[in-house]
């Protein structure tokens, strides 16, 4: 991610600037000191530090449900805005990074039906998804593999490409991931929304193992 993103709000207030930063460890500790923070009144600080830990988790991911970098930017940009107008009254049934994926699944949602550009996977968006590849593997196969796993993302929807980072790259509980894609569902009923994702994501894995070992027969 180069640069960095800044959102306007209302008056002379900003959204805190996203910027470059290492990947985020000690994730607790810091909604620990996100929720702090908000609890005493200090807004801004509190929002900065959770478009710090998790502002590049999300361009990832609305990157990958958007296949365009430059569109993901936009649409993060919206999401950045509609966080921090929602802040002051966010209750903590929830962890923040889960609330706030919720809010970048449904401004996914909201941009692929407004704007409808077209969509271009890149292949690298795959790389959770691939297996680790021998470097005996010639590299014409090497190709092969990656544009055949980049059209095996592309026939996924967006709840299961979602489902699928959550889990495997964000890792995820199962509450949070049911959160996320059932909202008030999960909330009225918590175990049972977790089963039901649990579910989706057990097919999915078998869909997904079956297509890999129908290509291994093929090939």
């Amino acid at each position: 991610m180069r640069g960095s993103m800044s959102t306007e709000l209302r008056g002379s207030e900003r959204c805190p600037t996203l910027r470059r930063v290492p990947s985020a460890t000690g994730a607790e500790s810091g909604e620990d000191a996100i929720r702090q923070a908000h609890e005493q009144g200090d807004l801004r600080g509190a929002m900065d530090q959770a478009v710090r830990l998790y502002g590049p988790e999300l361009l990832g991911y609305m990157t990958t449900l958007l296949r365009s970098e430059d569109w993901a930017r936009d649409v993060f940009a919206k999401l950045l805005e509609d966080l921090w107008k929602g802040f002051e009254g966010f209750e903590w049934r929830s962890s923040f990074r889960t609330w706030a994926y919720r809010s970048a699944r449904n401004a996914v949602y909201r941009a692929r039906t407004r704007d409808r550009r077209p969509a271009r996977l890149d292949t690298a968006d795959m790389a959770a998804l691939q297996a680790p590849e021998k470097s005996t593997t010639l590299p014409h196969l090497r190709t092969e593999n990656k544009e055949w796993l980049a059209e095996l993302r592309e026939s996924l929807d967006p709840d299961e490409q979602t489902l699928l980072t959550l889990r495997i790259d964000r890792r995820m509980a199962w509450s949070d991931v049911a959160l996320v894609l059932l909202g008030e569902e999960a909330e009225a009923d918590p175990s049972r929304a977790a089963a039901t994702v649990r579910k989706r994501f057990d097919r999915l894995k078998k869909r997904l193992r079956d297509a890999a070992t129908e290509r291994a027969d093929q090939a």
